[in-house]
């Protein structure tokens, strides 16, 4: 198998796949790209939202979107409308299907899954990538690395989350408006707020997230989940059909490259 490339992307997921759509889109079929990552495959594992601002390459992955949300405190909320610019919500599979749609159409992506990086050294005209699978060298590498310890070595606060997938028997959500941030929770871990993605009346994605120093355990978001439900909508009976959870370092500082051949990206470059 080819181990010399032009770029390599370590890191397949958001931005990794997301840069690797827009090189595909503009370098010649004559260009080597490898993707380097060690899941086995791709499947709903997150999500991501966001306000469509400006037309993007993942619009077939849209599944839901909202022209209207909410903010709570104190028993109070406002309320803003945006015809314009609609909130869009992108599950991973429909955005993972997307990319590599676009991704597939140029000959020269290698595509190594089940393949974990390791030191990343630059040469003089190329920088060499240990890997469990053997060395590989690229003349310029982005590395989207960033894995969970690396957040705490940050000094900043982190937004950190865990968010299920509802599914209620009762009509309890509104259905046209997201809940963008609901700050009427219990605050003693750190500012915190109730996130809730309405998909129907009965089923939303409904995710206590927290900004403090550290992450929580998971048995912590799940009985603030309990919580909410009970307090916010009186439901104590409802079915999880989706989890997920991260960390986001609050920085938009960008470390500097270690090289002019190795570029960091994503949350990694303080994106």
């Amino acid at each position: 198998m080819q181990t010399d490339y032009d770029y390599a992307i370590v890191g397949a997921g958001c931005a990794g796949l997301s840069l690797a759509a827009e090189l595909t889109a503009t370098v010649s079929d004559r260009h080597r790209i490898a993707l380097i990552d060690p899941r086995q495959d791709y499947r709903l594992d997150r999500i991501w939202c966001f306000w469509k601002t400006m037309p993007h390459r993942f619009s077939t992955a849209v599944r839901h979107e909202w022209h209207r949300w909410t903010v709570r405190y104190d028993q109070k909320e406002v309320t803003r409308v945006s015809a314009r610019y609609p909130y869009q919500y992108v599950p991973a599979d429909a955005f993972y299907k997307a990319a590599f749609n676009r991704i597939d159409r140029h000959p020269g992506v290698d595509l190594r899954l089940e393949t974990t990086a390791g030191a990343i050294v630059e040469n003089k005209d190329h920088a060499v990538i240990s890997t469990n699978q053997g060395d590989l060298r690229a003349r310029i590498v982005f590395d989207g690395r960033n894995r969970g310890e690396n957040h705490l070595q940050r000094d900043c606060l982190l937004q950190h989350y865990l968010g299920q997938k509802i599914r209620t028997a009762e009509p309890v959500f509104t259905p046209g408006t997201v809940t963008l941030m609901d700050f009427d929770v219990n605050q003693r871990h750190g500012i915190a707020f109730v996130y809730v993605l309405p998909f129907s009346a009965h089923e939303a994605l409904v995710e206590p997230t927290v900004f403090s120093r550290a992450p929580l355990r998971s048995d912590v978001y799940v009985e603030a989940i309990r919580d909410y439900m009970r307090d916010r909508f009186g439901v104590r009976e409802y079915q999880v059909r989706f989890q997920e959870q991260g960390i986001i370092p609050m920085s938009a500082a960008s470390p500097a490259p270690p090289s002019a051949r190795i570029v960091p990206i994503g949350t990694a470059a303080g994106r």
